[in-house]
């Protein structure tokens, strides 16, 4: 069975779209987890109408928490999840309708392949154009580093993860943080586990003012600490050298916001360290930038 995991922050006005696309699948071999991370708006009754709703032929759990962030609320899914393989699906996004046909499909294919964490899909916008590039073949078996990173797969992908390495794997927290971006944990898994990518695109994304695609660089300056680990998490060597280069100096910049000493810093990571002399300078020009962009 599938897991479809939604979190949610005061996108009432968006969810409906969400729940009529999984009505209209093809197959209802899944089950909907709703985590409110703590909205204000009428959420909690829209959520309940879906739930008596006698026409969906699939289960909805809903369960409402304290504002934390994105990756708070996907820590909290991970208790209620039942399925084998967990699909992210944003609250003001939607699948086509042969979505969940196609993952259980595909996904009957490689199960017994434990060294394979999970699937990948194209995402389409709401025009039809596709987001960012396709994978290299059609079907293509690599690890996260080596595909997306490496090759410089541009633009946001369907994920599709095993459930029990999900649930091994939640995203650390930080006080007083409300965001971290999702790649941490993909790219810990990739490091460990191949992936399948497939070029077919199942989900349909709409980016909204107010997003956190739409804000990611400004919430990433406010929750330094996540910021740091995203970048620590890709200072390594199987990450093609420029794009670890360009994180050491985002790993400085977001030091600075964090307050933290360089050395301190610095020896958090224990590697490249004159990489990161060579840094210093361009990340505390790119901080005062951002200080003055963002405050």
């Amino acid at each position: 069975m599938l897991s479809i995991v939604t979190t949610t922050y005061n996108r009432a006005h968006t969810l409906t779209a969400v729940y009529e696309s999984l009505k209209k699948q093809t197959n209802k071999q899944f089950e909907w987890i709703i985590i409110d991370d703590g909205s204000t708006d009428n959420t909690e009754m829209i959520a309940n109408e879906f739930i008596v709703d006698q026409n969906n032929g699939f289960e909805i759990i809903y369960h409402k928490k304290a504002n934390g962030g994105k990756h708070t609320a996907l820590n909290e899914a991970y208790k209620y999840v039942q399925g084998e393989i967990i699909l992210i699906l944003d609250s003001d996004d939607y699948l086509t309708n042969d979505a969940v046909e196609t993952i259980i499909s595909d996904w009957e294919k490689y199960k017994s392949n434990l060294n394979l964490c999970g699937l990948y899909y194209l995402k389409l916008y709401t025009n039809g154009k596709l987001v960012g590039d396709k994978f290299p073949e059609d079907v293509y078996i690599a690890s996260y580093a080596d595909c997306r990173i490496n090759k410089n797969i541009k633009g946001d992908k369907t994920e599709i993860f095993r459930a029990d390495l999900l649930k091994d794997n939640p995203f650390p927290v930080f006080e007083g943080e409300k965001f971290m971006g999702e790649s941490v944990i993909w790219t810990r898994l990739g490091y460990l586990y191949k992936t399948v990518h497939i070029n077919k695109a199942i989900y349909i994304c709409e980016y909204l003012e107010g997003g956190l695609t739409q804000s990611g660089r400004a919430m990433r300056i406010k929750c330094p600490k996540g910021g740091m680990l995203y970048c620590k998490v890709h200072i390594d060597k199987r990450i093609k050298f420029k794009v670890r280069l360009r994180m050491i100096i985002l790993y400085l910049c977001y030091a600075h916001f964090d307050k933290k000493p360089y050395i301190e810093a610095v020896n958090e990571v224990n590697k490249y360290g004159f990489l990161f002399c060579l840094c210093r300078f361009p990340a505390y020009l790119i901080y005062l930038y951002w200080k003055k962009k963002y405050k």
